[in-house]
């Protein structure tokens, strides 16, 4: 068993759903006009989710995951915590331009926000996707070799407890949906698996409320356990 397909999955599945939305939203932020005040509104919208889902993440593995590794021997670079540091200053100016995109009814010239927005969204990209790597291809591995099947599922439940209750019916459903197809299947047959019935069945009706028919179906297609849900 490798960390891919053991507990530690949604921590390999989280990032690679962080790291799959920022394309998108440098793609909205291309697309976006300072005279299309519908695609700014939705523009700031999504910036602001993916702010709030990286300021959880970073504080579930800064407060929760590495603390717990340390503790049982895995070293675990500061740096790490540094550079959760500097994405999420980048997140708040990211958030802070879109601000000044939505909220110039008085005149003003807002080209330079926008531009400012378009920057920094590469810039942030750029470093997160060094950052995640350096996770998955260290960290993440470490952690599978000196934890037991046990440990790692307390350690992932312990880094998803702290999710805000107002985050999380959105939460998941967007995570399945940025991730690949084998790797949403491979999830869910695995929480099938190791879940409580209960347990399962609730972050799986969160799923199908939250995500697109198409999507649900297919699942449902690969996992037929799903097609009981009421």
């Amino acid at each position: 068993m490798t960390s891919r397909d053991g507990p530690l999955q949604s921590w390999y599945d989280i990032h690679e759903a962080l790291r799959n939305e920022l394309p998108r939203l440098r793609a909205m932020a291309g697309e976006a006009s300072v005279d299309d005040a519908e695609g700014l509104q939705a523009l700031s919208d999504e910036v602001v989710f993916f702010a709030d889902v990286l300021m959880v993440h970073s504080l579930s593995e800064d407060g929760v995951g590495f603390p717990i590794m340390r503790n049982r021997g895995i070293e675990v670079s500061p740096e790490l915590t540094q550079d959760h540091h500097r994405e999420l200053m980048l997140m708040y100016d990211i958030r802070r331009a879109c601000l000044e995109l939505r909220y110039h009814d008085d005149g003003q010239d807002v080209a330079d926000a926008l531009a400012r927005v378009r920057r920094l969204l590469e810039e942030a990209e750029a470093d997160l996707l060094a950052h995640i790597e350096a996770e998955d291809g260290d960290v993440i591995p470490r952690a599978a070799a000196a934890l037991s099947h046990d440990d790692q599922m307390d350690l992932v439940i312990k880094m998803v407890a702290h999710t805000p209750a107002w985050l999380g019916p959105r939460l998941l459903p967007w995570m399945i949906a940025n991730i690949s197809r084998d790797h949403r299947v491979q999830l869910l047959k695995a929480w099938r698996d190791a879940m409580p019935p209960a347990l399962f069945e609730t972050r799986a009706r969160v799923i199908r409320d939250g995500t697109e028919a198409a999507l649900w179906n297919d699942l449902v297609s690969e996992v037929p356990d799903l097609a009981r849900l009421t």
